[in-house]
């Protein structure tokens, strides 16, 4: 998935450009810094959470 990072009082979320909306499980892993767009890989963990295997800057501009 990619998308941008918006953080809320849920932690971390991930908002795609079909503006589906995911909190990010990140166990032990950092998000990147000054990134405008991410890719998160990861596996679906409840209705709208993703538990993040890895995440990385997108490549697109």
């Amino acid at each position: 998935m990619t998308g941008t990072i918006e953080h809320s009082p849920r932690g971390p979320l991930l908002r795609c450009a079909d503006d589906d909306v995911w909190k990010l499980e990140l166990e032990d892993i950092d998000l990147p810094t000054g990134a405008s767009e991410i890719i998160v890989e990861g596996h679906q963990s409840g209705l709208d959470e993703i538990t993040v295997d890895w995440i990385g800057e997108s490549s697109h501009p």
